[in-house]
């Protein structure tokens, strides 16, 4: 089943692809797109990105009770 794939770098969506796997973005960003990873790029799908910054907006939030 394919879906958007993000480049991630320090924080910052760098490029997206449509396609079925982590690898497969990988070699789009890398072959077609010309894109150099540095140590602190990573392929993510666009869905787990999203999940990851709910929850670090939730974990940064302060409660009082």
């Amino acid at each position: 089943m394919k879906e958007i794939w993000l480049l991630i770098d320090n924080g910052k969506i760098l490029d997206k692809v449509y396609t079925n796997s982590a690898e497969n973005a990988e070699l789009l960003f890398k072959r077609d797109r010309d894109w150099i990873f540095s140590d602190t790029a990573f392929v993510i799908s666009e869905g787990c990105w999203l999940n990851e910054l709910q929850l670090n907006s939730l974990e940064s939030q302060t409660y009082e009770g």
